[in-house]
């Protein structure tokens, strides 16, 4: 492998919570790239759920992770942002 291939640097249940990292990452001048996957639910009264991964450049992968520790929001603001994304008060 290349330092410049692309990794998985994270998977998230939540689409929106990988285009809030993949923000944070950008704004660190880290290159990133977010593909969304779509997750079935337990049972079909469930339904399916958008996810995301996010993916960096192999050589940026540490640096990456450092500043997604650094800059991880808690639960509560994680939902107020997809509250928000989604255009729910």
């Amino acid at each position: 492998m290349k330092p410049d291939d692309w990794v998985v640097l994270e998977t998230f249940s939540r689409e929106v919570a990988a285009e809030i990292a993949a923000a944070q990452l950008e704004a660190a001048d880290i290159e990133a790239r977010v593909t969304r996957y779509d997750r079935w639910g337990a049972s079909p009264l469930l339904g399916n759920c958008t996810g995301g991964r996010v993916y960096v450049k192999r050589f940026a992968e540490e640096r990456a992770r450092a500043v997604l520790r650094e800059s991880a929001p808690s639960d509560e603001e994680l939902a107020k942002l997809a509250q928000a994304a989604a255009g729910i008060d």
